[in-house]
């Protein structure tokens, strides 16, 4: 606990997930948890939208380009997440965010999320920036279309 006042909130089910809720039961009295379960996207970024959120964590063991990081970083939200498939084309390392090595240790998650708390509120301003400007700039579709139309109108 280190007197953090963590809050986490879980999105998603599956797998494991009963065990989780049991493991943050009995290990993790210090923080305050949530376990949303499989909410619709709506609702998801309306959360998004109405709640401060410090970061994102995924420790995905596999992904193709997560989407999930995607809807963060489009909400300016820092991310930790595991290097895995395309995960490092949206998180930059240090940039808007923290990249885990796949076989990650908890106590390295914990030290990441320590840091980035700690962090200088003028240094987690330029982590929320640039996670919003990546979006933007490749992952927006709005963006991509503009983009693409420009492509094909020029012949590529």
């Amino acid at each position: 606990g280190d007197g953090l006042a963590l809050k986490w909130t879980h999105f998603g089910a599956g797998d494991g997930l009963e065990e989780l809720k049991q493991y943050a039961a009995q290990n993790l009295g210090f923080m305050k948890c949530r376990f949303a379960g499989e909410v619709k996207n709506r609702e998801l970024m309306d959360f998004y939208a109405r709640t401060p959120v410090d970061c994102f964590v995924n420790t995905s063991s596999s992904e193709g380009l997560p989407v999930s990081i995607m809807e963060a970083c489009s909400f300016g939200i820092p991310v930790l997440a595991t290097d895995v498939g395309g995960t490092s084309e949206i998180v930059r390392e240090g940039k808007n965010g923290f990249l885990l090595k796949p076989d990650f240790a908890p106590g390295e998650l914990a030290q990441r999320i320590r840091e980035l708390i700690r962090m200088p509120q003028s240094e987690k301003q330029a982590l929320r920036g640039a996670s919003r400007q990546i979006w933007q700039d490749n992952f927006c579709s709005e963006t991509n279309y503009r983009k693409f139309a420009r492509a094909l109108l020029s012949g590529f």
